[in-house]
């Protein structure tokens, strides 16, 4: 709701309660009745150290009395506890959590109630104590524990007077970053040695020198770190540079609501992260309410339609860690935008929500995967793929089949299938030579010393080898003399090799059919404003043919004769899921300028 305060307009969340925000617990600490209310990938999420026990202000610490060595064996003890909870074999991995809570919770309040370095020292049994002897018990107390390790943190270790010693060297709590890891101990002849992580660097006529040698080398080493090894990928525009152009009025120059999301859209509710002030909440909503109307009118939906339902809901700023743009949650049916970078990924967003609906559609099975239009995270073949959407018409599935495939594969070209027969005929015919030799080779030794049956393993080769060397030469003829517009097969698409490059050796996500999917849309919806003469910044932005056209890993999106064949799949795929969307609740066709 909108409250006024004073001088100053309150816009606050509307609309259902989502859950899982990180606002729900950022101000407290979590605790077990937010577990009761997450679901269950959130909670393998969220369930970790730094949520049940916030990273602690030492300097305010140290302020209020805790002193100082104390504090800095709170720091190392809290250091050494596992970030997420370490599961048992046989354990309920969801007691296991709750355990993890508790026990965070309980280490937690003895660790900062500490006063002297005895009172740490025993922290290990009061907790023991606390938390009681079953196996329940058991489970939470090694829950802390990392997984890597056989010692409680609890315990105090040699090494951890080490880390103290060191972090008290190093100025703790106030410690800088160029003199993390840095020692430095007397040597001979009056000088002083440093070492950085434990390892020799040099030695100095006095510290200062050394303290000074140091900063220094932080200060380069962290220049030429910061120097761009590849062109940097173009950013999206911020909030403040934001174009539209060419589309209709649709606020009238008022300032919009979350009210007015829940109304004009269907969406159940709009959530804010706290960090996000009034103002900006403000530039948000009424940018982001101009871009919903814009993709219902690319779409050629009315409003409600984009809800899905009213399935969806809209949260900005409130959800995830910030390293990405933006995202959508399958689990709650969420798309997040984030504060700073979200500009330009709406229409990407609301492609996963759009993918995840239609599988879940009519849908009436219990399943614990991500249904969905493209498969999700998994590229389906054939009659695997339609049996995933036999909750839809059949032509809307087949147009859900055509348009994925488009995206993973592409028509070959004349020229494309005549270099691949003459590649695969020269390879024949140099595994030919080579065995030719190597029997010419054999046939040289004396009878005595010839291996016969070598010899009539490479005859059998040799004749199927000729088999191949025939039939891809008469392959080659027919391809050069048939139509350059007729049928030369399939292979794999540019815009799969593209994402392939982006993915590295050991990645996988921006070749997932849920992922690859989302970028052609934006492409869809980039290409079929420009041809409207029409601009949207934060709908959609950054989808130019040219914007990835070299000095970079991959392109992202599709391009050439591959694009335009995408965007006609997806175009069917929206016309032919209309009246299914449209169909559950009353819609109203967008205005057109």
């Amino acid at each position: 709701m909108t409250v006024a305060t004073g001088r100053t307009r309150r816009i606050d969340d509307a609309g259902e309660k989502i859950g899982g925000a990180r606002k729900d617990f950022r101000v407290r600490q979590l605790n077990l009745d937010d577990l009761e209310q997450m679901t269950e990938a959130e909670a393998i999420e969220k369930v970790t150290k730094d949520n049940v026990w916030p990273k602690p202000d030492f300097g305010a610490l140290i302020e209020a009395g805790m002193p100082v060595r104390v504090a800095a064996y709170v720091k190392v003890i809290r250091d050494n506890m596992a970030q997420k909870p370490t599961y048992l074999r046989g354990v309920d991995p969801a007691e296991v959590r709750k355990g993890f809570i508790r026990m965070t919770g309980i280490v937690r309040d003895l660790l900062l109630a500490c006063t002297s370095v005895e009172d740490v020292a025993n922290v290990y049994e009061k907790a023991k104590k606390a938390i009681g002897e079953d196996a329940a018990a058991r489970a939470a107390f090694r829950s802390i524990t990392k997984a890597t390790s056989s010692f409680s943190p609890l315990i105090i270790q040699p090494s951890y007077s080490q880390k103290v010693n060191r972090l008290l060297n190093e100025g703790f709590p106030e410690t800088p970053a160029w003199r993390r890891g840095i020692q430095i101990t007397p040597g001979d002849g009056g000088r002083f040695v440093l070492f950085r992580n434990k390892k020799f660097v040099d030695s100095f006529p006095d510290v200062e020198a050394a303290l000074a040698w140091a900063k220094k080398d932080y200060e380069q080493r962290q220049e030429k770190n910061d120097k761009p090894k590849t062109p940097p990928i173009p950013s999206r525009p911020h909030i403040d540079r934001l174009v539209r152009d060419g589309l209709p009025d649709v606020r009238n120059g008022r300032d919009i609501s979350p009210e007015d999301f829940i109304e004009t859209f269907g969406f159940r509710a709009v959530e804010f992260g706290l960090w996000l002030p009034d103002d900006e909440r403000q530039r948000t909503l009424n940018v982001a309410y101009e871009a919903l109307h814009d993709l219902a009118y690319v779409l050629n939906w009315g409003p409600k339609a984009l809800s899905l339902g009213n399935r969806l809901a809209i949260a900005f700023g409130s959800r995830g860690n910030g390293r990405a743009s933006a995202h959508y949650e399958s689990d709650r049916a969420v798309i997040n935008m984030t504060r700073l970078k979200g500009g330009g990924t709406l229409a990407h967003e609301w492609a996963h929500a759009f993918d995840h609906w239609a599988g879940e559609v009519n849908y009436e099975g219990n399943s614990k995967s991500v249904r969905s239009g493209t498969g999700w995270r998994h590229l389906l073949y054939g009659n695997e793929h339609r049996k995933m959407l036999s909750n839809l018409e059949h032509h809307q599935a087949e147009q859900w089949v055509s348009m994925v495939e488009s995206l993973f594969y592409t028509r070959r070209e004349k020229e494309e299938a005549e270099a691949d027969y003459l590649k695969r005929l020269g390879r024949a015919i140099t595994n030919r030579r080579t065995v030719t030799e190597r029997v010419e080779r054999a046939r040289e030794l004396p009878p005595d010393k010839q291996d016969r049956r070598f010899l009539e393993e490479a005859r059998k080769w040799l004749d199927d080898n000729q088999k191949l060397i025939n039939s891809l030469s008469a392959q080659i003829e027919e391809v050069n003399a048939a139509d350059p517009a007729g049928d030369f097969g399939t292979r794999m698409s540019d815009y799969a090799t593209e994402a392939r490059k982006l993915c590295g050796p050991s990645g996988e996500y921006w070749i997932r059919p849920n992922e690859m999917f989302a970028r052609a849309f934006e492409s869809w919806v980039f290409d079929k404003l420009n041809e409207m003469g029409c601009r949207s910044d934060y709908l959609v932005s950054g989808c130019e043919e040219s914007r990835f056209a070299s000095g970079y890993k991959g392109n992202p999106y599709p391009v050439g004769r591959e694009r335009k064949v995408i965007n006609e799949r997806i175009a069917s795929v929206v016309s032919a899921m209309q009246p299914t969307v449209e169909l559950s609740f009353e819609s109203t066709k967008t205005l057109v300028p």
